[in-house]
């Protein structure tokens, strides 16, 4: 049985390049996944891959997949009221930090995403 207020640390190896990498996970409260289900990302030093790790209730290895990259393009196609109204607040709290660190760039890409979503929220009709 794996204390829950433990450090968990174990090797593993990436199943692409064969590099092996230390790791260590704080305490288990660190995992959110039911499955066991973990994303790893190697140290720059030792590969560049990403890859899943699989552990077992005694928060061993059991496998590991790589994941390949992949070009993925979507398109939102309904937003909640709570998720827009959250991100508004959010891009509010961004735009105001890149205004006052005077990043010109963050500052027009945050007014930009904050304007596209105040749109949605007009589309929705409850601006």
């Amino acid at each position: 049985m794996v204390s829950p207020n433990m450090p968990i640390k174990f090797r593993v190896q990436c199943p692409a390049c064969k590099s092996f990498c230390r790791c260590t996970i704080p305490t288990i409260g660190n995992i959110h996944s039911d499955d066991g289900c973990i994303t790893i990302v190697m140290h720059p030093e030792s590969c560049k891959h990403l890859f899943l790790m699989f552990l077992d209730s005694r928060m061993e290895v059991r496998t590991t997949q790589v994941i390949h990259d992949a070009t993925v393009e979507s398109t939102l196609l309904h937003s909640d009221l709570a998720t827009l109204l959250q991100k508004e607040k959010e891009l509010v709290e961004k735009h105001q930090g890149a205004i006052d660190r005077k990043n010109d760039a963050r500052i027009e890409t945050t007014w930009q995403e904050l304007k596209r979503v105040r749109r949605e929220i007009s589309a929705v009709g409850i601006d």
